[in-house]
């Protein structure tokens, strides 16, 4: 250790400097210069800087230094976790924050953990902030005994959509930077350590400094970029040198590197508003929401609607935009907030009536609480624990319009609802857990997606009155093959409940699609998209073959191919069409009994028209003109009490029993 002076209004005082060369100039490049905050920037500098025995006269010049032309501050769009309660894994990233961003899954998933880890670790360093808490015992994963417990870290995402647009600034800043550094500054933005090209986002990765608190770059997290650029580290050394006045080893340069491209980043102020909410009256009249759980929101709302007069303007508003919402959720175009003169509760004067807000029911005075906070705060991320509670779907989709369009907050939701899955505003996050890899997040983009985590949640197609599962056959004939066959294999298997049967006629194939979406230049308006009537599907398809040569149609191969990609069963059968897996004599029983005049030949292998000798071909000749299928079916099944042996029909028959069961299971 090092001990310089640490210089205050009167006196000066040793203090001990840890000795890591180049963090004066990270520090300033990182954590801005507004006037409000010089003072703190001074002693976080002298507490973390490796430079020792500087005076004040020479912080101050590093500071105008880097206060002149500096990077648009930008907000992070995103955060990573490892090492932290449930996340022990690998690192967990959240991203991209949007306006509204939904956090889904179980309970016990570790939803509660990410508003813990905004809160502790990402608030704090807003409006300048510069260190942040140390762990609690608990927030130390519990681990089985001699497990290695990963370190504590996070990362922060700024998004940009080419690694080399953030130099352009930089370039503006130190206009006679060599062209030998520019190249090296370009190496370093552009490796896959730093940006991400999938995300389109720089990542920063940092750790807990132990002596002050302070976060710090990741050296462990870079060192890939440091050891695949070696054979730059002379023109890395100049740019360190351009941009922060030192250079040291190769290592050194690109963390003073990075920290001087992470000063513009802004940490959100984070808000979490508990589960449990109610309106209690506490506490003073006053333009503040000391607590979020409801308790003092009376007097908070009286002072919006009776603001002093130098907030007047401003609470006025806020309190307009409260009322407004309320007016929106009851559909009262007259209802007003009114606060009785104690401030007690919150009243509500609606159609020449004031009720209590609680005999609204408890999914109105919910909402207004939650929009009162909201309202409240700005510029900040919110994250909101189960707004759902007491909250019918229409008045939560009518709360997620309101936050989004009349606040200038961003919001993280934790929820075991769907009612906002289908929003394409709002991005959606899946969250789950299991002992041997902690909390995992994964980032739900297309509709199977989120269709994947209602089935997570619990919700199945019959929660609203629809079969929970649907097998598209070409006609009614194949129906009655399916459910006898369904039957024998697992007869608690009910048609109309478990699964149902839809046709789409044979030429119709064409016209269906089983894909997620389709691409723009093969959109056709006629696609009729399976998954948006219901996503646990199979679909049954005659081959058409009529020899082993052949080949399936087009058609027919795409639709194999979208079903297998999406997640559904495709059954094609393995011989010419569904009537090839009766037996040859039962088949010919049948035929004769339903059409008298037929003369049904046994067709020859797999192949084989097997109506061939039941369509009558010319005038005067046996058979008729159009077979009875349907007919023929029901007679063929008739007394059966066992799924024939017949090239792969009871594979296929387990195969799509078991999926239909998996639909089912919760």
């Amino acid at each position: 250790m090092r001990h310089g002076h640490c210089a205050s209004s009167k006196m000066s005082r040793p203090c001990s400097i840890t000795p890591d060369s180049g963090r004066l100039h990270l520090a300033i490049a990182r954590f801005g210069v507004s006037a409000a905050q010089q003072l703190q920037l001074k002693f976080s500098i002298l507490l973390t800087s490796g430079m020792h025995m500087y005076h004040n006269g020479y912080i101050d010049r590093q500071i105008r230094r880097f206060s002149i032309g500096g990077l648009r501050m930008s907000e992070i769009s995103g955060f990573e976790i490892a090492g932290f309660r449930s996340f022990y894994s690998d690192p967990q990233r959240l991203f991209p924050l949007g306006k509204m961003t939904v956090v889904a899954g179980p309970n016990n998933s570790g939803k509660s953990n990410i508003f813990r880890f905004a809160e502790k670790f990402l608030s704090p360093l807003s409006g300048g902030g510069t260190s942040i808490a140390d762990l609690d015992p608990l927030d130390v994963p519990i681990l089985p005994e001699g497990s290695a417990i990963p370190p504590f870290g996070f990362g922060v995402a700024m998004q940009s959509d080419e690694p080399t647009s953030l130099l352009e600034e930089v370039f503006q800043q130190v206009p006679h930077i060599e062209q030998r550094s520019k190249n090296a500054l370009r190496a370093i933005v552009s490796h896959p350590g730093v940006y991400s090209a999938e995300d389109k986002a720089f990542w920063f990765r940092f750790k807990r400094d132990t002596q002050s608190g302070t976060p710090v770059l990741s050296s462990g997290a870079l060192q890939q970029v440091i050891e695949e650029l070696q054979g730059m580290e002379r023109e890395i050394a100049s740019a360190a040198g351009s941009l922060t006045g030192s250079a040291g080893g190769i290592e050194g340069n690109i963390l003073n590197i990075m920290y001087r491209l992470v000063g513009p980043l802004v940490y959100p102020k984070v808000i979490v508003i508990p589960a449990f909410r109610e309106i209690v009256s506490g506490g003073s009249p006053e333009p503040n929401l000391a607590r979020l759980d409801g308790r003092g929101l009376p007097g908070f709302l009286h002072a919006l609607h009776s603001p002093s007069a130098e907030r007047y303007r401003e609470d006025s508003k806020k309190f307009q935009r409260i009322n407004t919402f309320l007016q929106t959720v009851l559909e009262e175009g007259d209802a007003q907030i009114a606060i009785p003169y104690n401030s007690t509760t919150v009243h509500v004067s609606v159609g020449g009536r004031v009720l209590p807000i609680e005999s609204l029911g408890a999914g109105v005075s919910q909402v207004v609480m939650l929009a009162a906070a909201a309202t409240w705060y700005s510029g900040a991320l919110v994250c909101i624990e189960e707004p759902e509670v007491h909250l019918h779907p229409i008045l939560l989709r009518k709360l997620a319009r309101y936050l989004m369009d009349e606040t200038d907050n961003r919001y993280l939701l934790s929820t075991h609802s769907t009612s906002l899955m289908d929003n394409p505003q709002v991005m959606v996050v899946d969250i789950s857990h299991t002992y041997e890899r902690g909390t995992e997040i994964r980032t739900a983009v297309t509709e199977h997606n989120r269709a994947r985590i209602s089935q997570s949640l619990g919700y199945r197609a019959s929660d609203i009155l629809q079969s929970n599962y649907v097998i598209w056959v070409e006609g009614p004939s194949d129906r009655i093959y399916l459910n006898h066959w369904i039957r024998l294999f697992a007869p608690s298997l009910v048609e109309g409940i478990h699964y149902s049967v839809m046709f789409y006629g044979g030429k119709l194939l064409s016209h269906l699609s089983g894909a997620e979406w389709l691409a723009p230049q093969s959109a056709v308006e006629d696609f009729i998209l399976l998954l948006k009537i219901n996503r646990n599907m199979a679909i049954v398809i005659d081959s058409d073959l009529k020899s082993d040569k052949d080949s399936l149609r087009a058609t027919k191969v795409r639709i194999l191919d979208e079903f297998s990609s999406s997640g559904g069963f495709a059954w094609v059968t393995a011989g010419r069409e569904i009537e090839n897996y009766v037996p040859a004599e039962i088949f010919e029983s049948a035929a004769k009994e339903v059409h008298s005049s037929a003369s049904p030949v046994k067709p020859r292998g797999k192949y084989g028209d097997v109506f061939s000798g039941v369509k009558r071909k010319k005038e005067g000749e046996p058979g008729v003109v159009t077979p009875d299928k349907v007919e023929i079916a029901r007679v063929a099944v008739r007394g059966s009490q066992e799924i024939w042996d017949v090239l792969d029909l009871k594979e296929r028959v387990v195969n799509l029993a078991n999926s239909i069961r998996k639909a089912n299971q919760h």
